[in-house]
């Protein structure tokens, strides 16, 4: 302490902050060193508890139903499952390991997007799902379409014109492992004279999604197909009524029509 006083008084003060920090240093490693046996021994003391003994494909069912979100919650958060995972250490090694766990990332939380994909999902297949209605979520899409090689899912809804002409300079022609593709513009709304204001469909580009031979589910809400299926092997298996003009439907249902396995 003296030592640091003459210090402070000849003017010396970042030469006081460095014996400082490196005191606070010392301090901090003696501590760590009395409370590691303590860890040691509550980590001992919870795997004597039944339910730290759980096998793993149990626990990963039960994290699985922990992300479904409650029927009642209006604005459901898609990481609240993960407080499970400060539940002791086991658990956490349990659902860090599992990639499987981290396939649906937040996307309105660019940080969780960034760390689950690629590091914790691994190699695993992807679903992207986005409603720009509950959040804005343009740049946790952006940071997902780097993975679009591994995406199985991609949902868009209540997308307007200038946020999908955005994302789709990131979309390539070949998805290979597409299987659900749902797009969503905007619906219809009301002016400010009780008019009703239709926005303008959501436009596929031609060289854009056109490469997709395991695609098995379509859905097409204000949206203008301008391309045609290049795969023979394409199966479309779900294609609800599309809104907007007959002649609009029909040019789109003419496209569809062409895939030679499709099942409606």
């Amino acid at each position: 302490m003296d030592e640091l006083l003459t210090l402070y008084k000849s003017g010396s003060i970042q030469e006081a902050l460095r014996i400082i920090d490196e005191s606070l240093a010392q301090q901090q490693k003696a501590i760590d060193k009395l409370l590691k046996p303590l860890r040691d021994l509550r980590f001992h003391q919870n795997t004597i508890i039944p339910i730290s003994r759980l096998p793993p494909k149990l626990m990963c069912r039960i994290f699985s139903l922990a992300q479904v979100p409650h029927p009642t919650a209006s604005e459901p958060n898609p990481l609240e499952w993960m407080n499970l995972t400060y539940v002791c250490r086991h658990w956490r090694n349990i659902a860090i390991s599992l990639p499987s766990l981290w396939v649906i990332p937040p996307i309105g939380n660019c940080k969780w997007v960034s760390e689950m994909l690629p590091c914790r999902s691994k190699g695993s297949s992807l679903a992207i799902r986005s409603d720009t209605e509950k959040s804005s979520t343009e740049s946790g899409i952006m940071l997902a379409l780097q993975q679009v090689h591994r995406i199985k899912e991609l949902l868009l809804r209540n997308f307007n014109l200038d946020a999908w002409d955005s994302i789709q300079d990131m979309l390539p022609m070949s998805v290979p492992h597409l299987k659900h593709l749902c797009l969503h513009g905007v619906e219809s709304d009301m002016g400010s004279g009780w008019e009703v204001i239709e926005p303008q469909p959501l436009v596929i580009w031609e060289d854009v999604l056109c490469e997709t031979e395991n695609l098995c589910r379509l859905e097409l809400d204000h949206v203008q197909l301008s391309w045609e299926p290049h795969s023979p092997s394409l199966s479309l298996s779900h294609i609800p009524q599309t809104e907007g003009s007959s002649a609009d439907f029909l040019a789109q249902w003419k496209a569809i029509d062409e895939c030679p396995q499709k099942h409606a």
